[in-house]
This record gives structure tokens, sequence and C-alpha cells, in this order.
């Protein structure tokens, strides 16, 4: 029984990064998600966040190995209205910092999610900055899931 405990409860804690959870905006642009739930491990960032589409929510999957990748929408009716034009993505991840250069075919947009001390994160994305607070472990129970 215990094992069972360690296994499904204790190791996915162990091996989250400090990127993973569920998280609330509390500062900077107003038009920022106020939530987002992001998982980051094995080269690859997931964020997944809500829609003005029938209350819906959309996952955005990036693999982040510094190399171009072609661009596609998230399958579904919904689509993320500032992803539009974009052909091809770069993205890096780190231990505290996610980068994402997104081709246009008039240019490059470059967005960054930065980890701060004491579970708080800068995101900057289409020139504007928003400043998240991660969830405590007990709020983060009870936020809805997609």
């Amino acid at each position: 029984m215990a094992l069972c405990v360690f296994v499904g409860f204790v190791l996915p804690l162990l091996l989250r990064s400090r990127f993973d959870g569920v998280w609330f905006r509390v500062a900077g642009d107003p038009s920022a998600p106020a939530e987002i739930k992001l998982i980051a491990h094995g080269g690859k960032f997931s964020e997944t966040l809500p829609v003005n589409c029938f209350g819906t929510w959309e996952s955005v999957t990036l693999i982040a190995d510094g190399r171009p990748h072609p661009w596609s929408e998230p399958a579904g009716n919904c689509h993320l209205a500032f992803d539009r034009g974009i052909t091809t993505y770069t993205a890096s991840l780190t231990a505290s910092s996610f980068r994402l250069t997104e081709s246009l075919g008039n240019g490059t947009i470059t967005e960054s999610w930065d980890l701060l001390g004491k579970g708080r994160m800068v995101v900057s994305q289409h020139g504007r900055t928003a400043t998240y607070q991660r969830a405590s472990w007990l709020r983060s129970l009870f936020t809805e899931e997609p």
C-alpha cells in the first residue's frame, strides 16, 4: 500500500518541474489569462489556458529543443486568436525560463516565461507583461480541470 501511495502521489510531486502547476495572474496586463496551467518536462512545454469560446480551454504543447518546428493549431473548434499567421516556432527550456520565438510571414515574435523566487513567474507575450503566482497545493486541488 505504501508503495502505491509513493508511486501514485509522492513520486509525481518529486519529478515535477518548477513550471508545473496552476498559476494565477496577480499583476500586469489585464488582458492576460487570469489562470493558466503549465507542465514542462522531457523537452516539452504545455500550456492550458481558457479561450473565450464557449468557456472552453485550449492546450498547446511545444517542443523545446532550440530547433525550428512547424506550427499547428490545436484540434477543436476554438482557436487562439493571436496565433494566426505563425508558420514555425523555436523554443528553449531551462530550469527557470522558457523562450519561444514564433515566425510569421513578416517577422518574428518572441515570448518568455521567467520563474522568480517564491512561486512567482513573469510572462511577456506580444509586447505585454503579466506576473503570476503559483497556486498553493491545496488550492490547485480545487481548480477547474480542462
